[in-house]
């Protein structure tokens, strides 16, 4: 099986079997959890290689982190378990439009990051969820450097440039000598 990985976005893991009747328990990589009962086939990918997809016949909520599927043709706890640690893809076309001004972690990481006096920070390498506000980080020639993704910091994000711009508040850049 060939996929285009620039065409598809990791959403969840396969943590564990759940119960005895073939359900498995997602931990998502995704904030909307809502794409778990809206989606009904998923791309499975397993050590680097692609398997093939899985086709949803349930979906509930495990907790406030995690959902349990079910999953067809799934039908016991020894079918599930050898789903374990499979990761499950979208294709990224079919991901929920977002409002206006927000973005997917997938189109935030690898965007460079810019000063508005044109300085060059370094790419966003990862995203950290705090609750409070996302915080980028974006790696420079030196240190990583933690960027709040608050209005005050974040003035612009131009995907199509492949660029954010922030306007640096005091001591955000103090670690860096």
């Amino acid at each position: 099986m060939e996929v285009d990985l620039s065409q598809v976005v990791a959403v969840g893991k396969i943590t564990k079997a759940h119960g005895n009747k073939g359900e498995v328990q997602v931990y998502p990589y995704v904030r909307d959890k809502g794409i778990f009962f809206d989606q009904k086939i998923f791309l499975i990918r397993g050590a680097a290689k692609w398997i093939g997809s899985l086709n949803i016949k349930t979906a509930r909520f495990a907790d406030s982190a995690r959902v349990i599927l079910g999953i067809e043709g799934i039908k016991d706890r020894g079918q599930a378990e050898g789903l374990v640690g499979l990761e499950l893809f979208l294709e990224k076309v079919k991901l929920p439009k977002l409002p206006e001004g927000e973005y997917y972690w997938h189109e935030i990481i690898g965007l460079q990051v810019m000063t508005f006096d044109g300085g060059r920070l370094g790419v966003v390498s990862d995203i950290i969820e705090t609750g409070a506000n996302d915080v980028y980080v974006v790696k420079t020639s030196g240190k990583d450097v933690l960027i709040p993704a608050i209005k005050d910091v974040v003035k612009e994000i131009d995907l199509e440039a492949g660029i954010i711009k922030v306007a640096l508040i005091s001591g955000l850049l103090d670690d860096l000598g």
